[in-house]
């Protein structure tokens, strides 16, 4: 495992696979989460954001590059906001 910081995007496997598979909560531990997709996590690299090399969202692609600290803190208040 690599020693350095991320951010991951998560989502619920049950709540995720629910939409289309009725025994969903019977299939999957309700308390394990995935990430959503390449688009879902951000790296620090040695204090730059660094995105998946496939990761090719549209919201995504202005933090490569930037400080790490700085993508973090606009992400939280991002999510503070909703």
């Amino acid at each position: 495992m690599p020693n350095e910081r991320g951010v991951f995007f998560l989502q619920n496997l049950v709540a995720y696979f629910s939409r289309f598979d009725p025994t969903a909560r019977e299939r999957y531990d309700p308390t394990v989460d995935q990430v959503t997709s390449v688009q879902g996590l951000f790296r620090d690299a040695a204090g730059v954001a660094q995105l998946p090399a496939t990761a090719s969202g549209p919201w995504i692609a202005p933090y490569a590059g930037k400080p790490f600290d700085a993508v973090v803190t606009q992400l939280a208040s991002a999510c503070a906001a909703n």
